[in-house]
């Protein structure tokens, strides 16, 4: 039977396979790194110097407190370096505190590459989110393959981070109009747990056979749809090559083949 046939449901990852988010920042920091030094090479440690820096001071710090308060949990360490582009509560405290620990952050990695000057760490504090907000967002491929796939099957995000922090990136997104269900694995387990692939099944009124699942993360997605049951689509959008002891049933390259895999 084929899969346009046997399939009634699609899951969708969220960050990385909808919407660029890490990848826009390593694609600016490469940018940044380049206008510091002129030079490529230290793209990956200026990198990792970033996230360490603003890893680092959150601890303890007041947008740390603010955060906790918040959302009721301690963040992990991926929230302490989406701070540095997004604050995600413009209404609450953390959005007064943002800008000195921001200047901060780049203060530590431009001294870690031997670089200095609070004038420019105040620049790039200030430059970097403003370049993430034209940067980030829907890849091309995506919202035309989800107008079209939302007409043939039940459509669901499940979706790995905490969860109001990721309801907020859905709705901004303007990407929830396209789907019947959003599953925060926060409100349940964490793919690759096969709690939230059933959660999402159920909604759908589907069974694993009738399921597929679309993501980028091996770990996450890849890894999840084995444990639940459920056919598995890579994203490899950076010609990555596979997990040698975990294959995906099927691979693209962007959302825009799926119409056509799908159809096979």
């Amino acid at each position: 039977m084929s899969p346009a046939r046997r399939f009634k449901a699609l899951l969708f990852d969220f960050d990385e396979t909808l919407v660029s988010e890490y990848d826009a920042a390593d694609e600016i920091l490469h940018e940044i790194c380049t206008a510091l030094t002129g030079d490529l090479t230290p793209r990956g440690d200026f990198y990792q110097s970033i996230r360490a820096a603003a890893i680092e001071l959150l601890k303890g710090s007041p947008v740390a407190a603010a955060a906790e308060q918040l959302f009721g949990r301690t963040m992990g360490d991926w929230y302490a370096y989406e701070l540095l582009w997004d604050d995600k509560s413009p209404t609450a405290p953390i959005h007064e505190l943002l800008p000195e620990f921001r200047v901060a952050a780049w203060t530590r990695a431009l001294e870690a590459g031997g670089l200095s000057g609070k004038a420019a760490a105040e620049e790039w504090a200030e430059r970097f989110p403003a370049m993430m907000a034209l940067r980030r967002g829907p890849y091309p491929d995506v919202e035309p393959v989800l107008e079209t796939l939302s007409r043939r099957y039940g459509m669901a995000i499940v979706t790995n981070g905490e969860g109001s922090v990721q309801a907020m990136k859905v709705e901004a997104s303007g990407l929830k109009k396209h789907f019947d269900h959003v599953v925060l694995c926060d409100e349940h387990l964490w793919k690759p747990d096969p709690l939230p692939f059933r959660v999402a099944m159920n909604q759908l009124g589907v069974n694993p056979e009738e399921t597929a699942m679309i993501g980028n993360s091996f770990d996450s997605d890849i890894a999840g749809a084995r444990n639940a049951g459920i056919y598995s689509i890579w994203v490899n959008r950076k010609g990555l090559e596979p997990n040698s002891e975990l294959r995906p049933d099927a691979t693209v390259q962007n959302l825009g083949q799926l119409p056509e895999l799908l159809d096979d």
